[in-house]
């Protein structure tokens, strides 16, 4: 129970650190000036660095309609049917940003 607390309470200061994830971006970049060393062991001569990168997880709504385009004439020219379950989804997936501190999932926008 302790150690939940402490958890809870970290993520409603923002301070909870979710270690090592996965990445999944439209892109991600590193920043100018990165990687840059911060620490060099002394024995060892091992390094550490600080990385700035910048990552785009979004599209932009054109590239989304110009991708259902494709996908939609795709259909057309090999004979498929282009059925009423393909479009544009809103995402339902809940993220940790989006729930309460009681652990519970938020309201939330739909944005259409």
């Amino acid at each position: 129970e302790t150690h939940e607390a402490e958890v809870l309470e970290a993520k409603a200061r923002g301070t909870f650190d979710e270690g090592v994830v996965s990445l999944t971006a439209e892109s991600v970049t590193m920043s100018a000036g990165y990687p840059r060393v911060v620490h060099t062991d002394e024995q060892s001569g091992a390094t550490t660095q600080l990385c700035r990168i910048s990552i785009d997880r979004g599209v932009t709504f054109q590239s989304v309609l110009d991708k259902l385009t494709q996908f939609t004439k795709l259909c057309h020219t090999t004979g498929h049917d282009v059925a009423d379950e393909n479009g544009i989804w809103v995402s339902t997936r809940i993220t940790a940003k989006e729930r309460g501190e009681d652990g519970k999932e938020t309201s939330r926008p739909w944005i259409l």
